[in-house]
């Protein structure tokens, strides 16, 4: 059963493409994201059983050794997660915005999972672009208690992981802001 998605990011771009060709020899992946992103790291995104995905990051933080900035595997990843992350997700009116701004793209899935399966808001947005020197973005939107939740959830992953978060509250967010595919 496809249900677990790994992230490995790294320093180097070559090093990462010859990465991506080691984890869709050793193991029966789906590469779903392969992004040069700045400063000059490759993203890779991989989608499939847990077994797998397993051992292909295994694989792809043997072959990137030192050039491997972070890596996740996540199993049963939660269905609002692959939806926003394939920008399937498609946002509503809602009381509060929430958005999250995490150090990696890898943390950032992680707070998203979380942010998912622990309180009642949907994920409407994930963000690892060109120019945002690696970070990853989640947005996320709900009513003023459950929004509020996930941001106390994101703020306490990233107590205990080291890892720098920013967070924004955002009531009564207007249309056109949810309205937009990419921020």
């Amino acid at each position: 059963m496809t249900n677990s998605i790994g992230c490995i990011e790294l320093s180097s771009i070559a090093v990462g493409y010859a990465v991506a060709d080691a984890m869709v020899k050793a193991a029966s992946i789906d590469i779903i994201w392969n992004e040069i992103q700045c400063p000059g790291r490759l993203m890779l995104m991989i989608l499939g059983d847990t077994a797998s995905v397993h051992a292909a990051i295994e694989v792809g933080a043997s072959k990137g050794r030192a050039r491997v900035v972070d890596s996740l595997v996540l199993s049963r990843v939660h269905p609002d997660v692959l939806a926003a992350i394939r920008k399937r997700k498609a946002a509503k009116a809602a009381e509060a915005l929430g958005v999250v701004e995490a150090l990696t793209l890898s943390s950032a899935i992680q707070v998203a999972d979380s942010i998912a399966k622990s309180s009642s808001v949907n994920i409407i947005n994930f963000n690892a672009s060109i120019g945002i020197a690696g970070k990853g973005v989640v947005m996320f939107c709900g009513d003023t208690a459950s929004v509020s939740s996930a941001i106390e959830i994101a703020d306490k992953y990233a107590a205990t992981r080291g890892c720098t978060i920013h967070s924004a509250f955002i009531p009564n967010p207007s249309e056109q802001l949810l309205a937009r595919k990419r921020l």
